[in-house]
Parts: structure tokens; sequence; C-alpha cells
């Protein structure tokens, strides 16, 4: 399997991860109350993604608070 990388210029910074955080926790959450069975793909795709952002979350705020420290 072949893996294409798409170039955006889109930034993941804090509002944005967050945004995207937010939304998939909505989805999942109108998933759910319409009933819907979440298969163990699924289930696991959800769990990646958030832990993907969280991390990405994570390094920025370092990033960030490094900068703060530096220019103190």
């Amino acid at each position: 399997m072949e893996t294409q990388t798409v170039e955006t210029k889109i930034s993941l910074t804090d509002k944005n991860t967050q945004i995207i955080i937010r939304a998939l926790d909505k989805l999942a959450l109108a998933l759910t109350d319409h009933e819907h069975q979440w298969t163990d793909e699924e289930r696991r795709l959800y769990e990646r993604a958030m832990a993907i952002l969280t991390q990405i979350f994570v390094v920025y705020y370092k990033v960030v608070y490094s900068l703060v420290l530096v220019t103190s």
C-alpha cells in the first residue's frame, strides 16, 4: 500500500487542535445517540485519532511554554 502525503497550509495550532477534538467528540456522541454500534475498527480509529491530536496539543503547549521561558 502506497502512502501519499497531502500538504496543506493549515497548522495544527492550539485552537485548531481543540476544534478537531471537539468535532470528533460531537460526532461520536451523535453516532451513539442514534444507537450506532461501533465496530472494533471504528473505536480503534477514533481512539488513535484522539491520541494523536492529544500528543500534538501537548507538544504545542511545550513549545509555547518553552518560548515564553526563553523570551522572559
